[in-house]
């Protein structure tokens, strides 16, 4: 799934912490719909301690940035329990991949999360083809923040890591 300007694209604690971090993160915003879930936000506001200054993030300007902020009830939550028992996500991916399994069947959608519990968890569901990197995004932007992120924010570890699921190597 080719990733293009105006997508919705689902974003994690991860990924919104090293845009600001390399200070993409507002014409992301500008150029796609970003969206979240409440726990991602709550997330997003701990920690402070262990943070450089650029990643410390104002909720409400936060909160303003995403073009949607979901609360995925009890019973989105339980069916991906049900479904994946030994899912071993962490609160705020769980409650994003609860979210997504709730639009599965409206228009493409991609999820940007550069955790391995995310990676696997999407193998099971056979939604690594909804899988985006930060650097794609920047890229696509035309932005040059990409050469600045982290190594698993790159477009080559995600597929590395897609990889390695599709072939069983994980």
């Amino acid at each position: 799934m080719a990733l293009r300007r105006g997508d919705r694209v689902l974003v994690d604690t991860n990924v919104s912490l090293e845009a600001h971090r390399v200070g993409c993160w507002r014409p992301m915003a500008m150029e796609f719909n970003l969206i979240t879930v409440e726990k991602v936000i709550e997330e997003s506001q701990t920690g402070h301690q262990n943070r450089s200054p650029e990643q410390m993030i104002d909720e409400a300007t936060l909160r303003g940035s995403f073009h949607h902020i979901a609360a995925p009830r009890r019973v989105e939550r339980a069916a991906i329990d049900i479904d994946f028992p030994d899912h071993g996500l962490d609160e705020g991916e769980y409650h994003l991949v609860a979210y997504a399994a709730t639009i599965s069947d409206e228009p493409a959608w991609l999820l940007n999360s550069p955790d391995k519990g995310t990676i696997r968890f999407c193998n099971r569901a056979e939604w690594l083809d909804r899988l985006i990197a930060l650097q794609t995004m920047t890229d696509l932007l035309g932005l040059p923040h990409g050469k600045q992120l982290r190594g698993h924010y790159t477009q080559s570890w995600l597929e590395t890591e897609i990889a390695k699921f599709r072939f069983g190597l994980l």
